[in-house]
C-alpha cells in the first residue's frame, strides 16, 4: 500500500505521492486485482488495509450507511469472463465483511460507457452543488 504523505504545512487538502500532487489524502494498493488471480490472500492483503483506512476516516456512526463501490478497469476486463467472475466474487467475500453498506451488485467492471456516464454524471452533481452554493456564499468559504 502507497502511504501519502503530507506536502504542505500551510493547512491545505494537498498530498504528495511519489511527485505526484493529489486533492485528497488517499491510499492505493501496488498492484491490480488482475494479478490476483486463484490468490484469496492476495485480494484479502490488498483490501484489508484500504478498508481499515476508511474505517479511521469516517466516523463509525454513519458505517453502515455508507455504500462501497468497486469498479474494476483494463486489468479485469482483459482477463476471461470465467477469471473476472472469480476476483469479483472473491473480493464479494472480503467486502461483505466490512462494517460499510455493500452488495454484490456494487462490485462490477467497467466498460467504456460506463466511464462516460461516471464522467457526465460528476459534471452535473459539481454544477448542481455550484449553482447552489453560489448564492449562499458558500465557495468562500474553500
Amino acid at each position: 500500500m502507497v502511504k501519502p504523505t503530507y506536502s504542505r504545512s500551510n493547512g491545505s487538502p494537498w498530498y504528495v505521492v511519489k511527485g505526484q500532487q493529489r486533492a485528497y489524502k488517499r491510499v492505493e494498493t501496488k498492484s491490480g486485482l488482475d494479478k490476483m488471480l486463484h490468490n484469496e490472500t492476495a485480494i484479502r492483503n490488498a483490501l484489508v488495509p484500504l478498508l481499515k483506512w476508511a474505517e479511521k476516516q469516517i466516523p463509525p456512526y454513519v458505517h453502515a450507511n455508507i455504500e462501497l463501490f468497486l469498479l474494476a478497469t483494463a486489468g479485469l476486463r482483459r482477463l476471461p469472463s470465467e477469471h473476472t467472475e472469480w476476483i469479483l466474487d472473491n473480493v464479494w467475500f472480503v467486502l461483505e465483511k466490512s462494517p460499510f453498506k455493500n452488495y454484490k451488485f456494487y462490485i462490477y467492471t467497467l466498460n467504456h460507457g460506463d466511464w462516460w456516464s461516471i464522467i457526465f454524471r460528476l459534471f452535473w452533481i459539481c454544477l448542481i452543488c455550484f449553482i447552489i452554493m453560489v448564492p449562499f456564499g458558500l465557495l468562500a468559504s474553500f
